[in-house]
């Protein structure tokens, strides 16, 4: 099973389960996600609720484009959305 490494400064490192492979970039096997901050949420509140809020969440605090996000596998996006809302504070 993928792991969740949770780093002292504050990041939190999620193996994907499913790695993926960007057109002409290297294989990505974990996201790194840093502490959200008050702007993040507040450039993201624009965007709808659910999987279109978590991509521009992660556009922002793990600094990915959006087309590599939509690349993630459902389950990996699963987990990363369990662990932003516990970057948020919230429990899932």
């Amino acid at each position: 099973m993928a792991e969740v490494t949770y780093n002292a400064d504050g990041t939190v490192l999620v193996e994907l389960v499913h790695p993926i492979s960007p057109k002409g970039q290297p294989q990505i096997s974990s996201v790194t996600l840093r502490r959200l901050t008050a702007g993040d949420l507040i450039e993201t509140d624009m965007a709808t609720s659910g999987p279109r809020k978590l991509q521009a969440l992660l556009v922002r605090i793990a600094q990915l484009p959006p087309s590599t996000v939509a690349m993630i596998d459902a389950e990996d996006f699963d987990r990363i959305d369990q662990e932003v809302a516990k970057l948020l504070g919230k429990s899932k």
